[in-house]
């Protein structure tokens, strides 16, 4: 009996039960990790025919994972173990993405989606640690750009309240495709990081402004057309600069056109130093 216990015991000792995401609403036990990462997603929806979880990007090869329906109702499956990193997910039911009720939800793919935080256990440096913090601060301010009032994040320094003379050096920092002025700070931890670095002597004390990085000049139109052109080969650049050429579907010196929308010109500020744009007709 004494063998049988010590045996379960140790069993339990080498297999920890999976722990909710990090990405996770408040209380929400799925989606949960295991120490493989592998990833466990459930759904309540008893009358679906067919539910999947989606991830964008290259997570699970890109392709849609089948949930299993159970006799109560609840669909469910255990992915494939998941790379270290933060992902964008739809749960969908009869063929309509939805987000998933257990995830927080993220500024992505130019709309609220459901995120994935799968850890690196390796890394803690984007961490919350008992080191001095610094604030986000939300600052609206009127567009002359857009004729619109915009939204801007600002991360400012532990200490920068106690001397108002003190001037910082200011970092602009630029959101990706389809994201906004939350998305570093909601998903990519900017200023923990931050507060991080300043504790350890690796980074300045600095401001950091974040904002949305879509603006359209009062007036024009709507869904406008754009010629792209690739002015400049991508050898010799950065291998996101590449993929980014090849999601526009452009080559060197060949000319695309494209409808402007916020993800287009996330892609096309990407790449801005190996492309030409101009509106079409122009």
């Amino acid at each position: 009996m004494r063998d049988l216990v010590m045996m379960v015991a140790l069993a339990l000792a080498q297999d920890p039960a999976p722990q909710p995401a990090a990405s996770n609403v408040h209380g929400s036990k799925f989606p949960a990790i295991d120490e493989e990462r592998r990833v466990t997603f459930r759904l309540q929806a008893p009358d679906a025919r067919r539910v999947e979880v989606k991830c964008r990007g290259t997570l699970w090869g890109g392709k849609a994972v089948p949930m299993s329906k159970g006799p109560d109702g609840v669909w469910a499956v255990t992915t494939e173990p998941a790379e270290p990193g933060f992902y964008y997910y739809d749960l969908v039911v009869d063929g309509v993405p939805i987000n998933d009720p257990g995830s927080r939800t993220y500024p992505g793919w130019a709309r609220e989606m459901s995120g994935l935080e799968v850890p690196d256990r390796s890394l803690d440096f984007y961490d919350v640690k008992p080191v001095p913090h610094g604030e986000v601060r939300q600052r609206t301010y009127f567009s002359k750009t857009t004729e619109t009032t915009r939204l801007a994040l600002v991360y400012t320094p532990p200490d920068y309240d106690r001397d108002a003379a003190r001037r910082y050096p200011v970092l602009y920092l630029q959101h990706g495709s389809g994201e906004n002025e939350r998305s570093w700070t909601a998903q990519g931890r900017a200023n923990y990081i931050l507060d991080n670095l300043i504790a350890e002597g690796r980074a300045e004390e600095m401001i950091v402004v974040m904002e949305q990085g879509y603006a359209t000049k009062a007036g024009a139109a709507a869904g406008a057309r754009l010629v792209v052109k690739q002015i400049k080969s991508g050898i010799g650049h950065a291998e996101t600069y590449k993929r980014t050429l090849v999601a526009l579907g452009l080559r060197h010196q060949a000319e695309i056109v494209v409808t402007d929308n916020p993800s287009i010109r996330g892609m096309l500020f990407k790449v801005h130093h190996l492309v030409s744009v101009k509106p079409q007709g122009a």
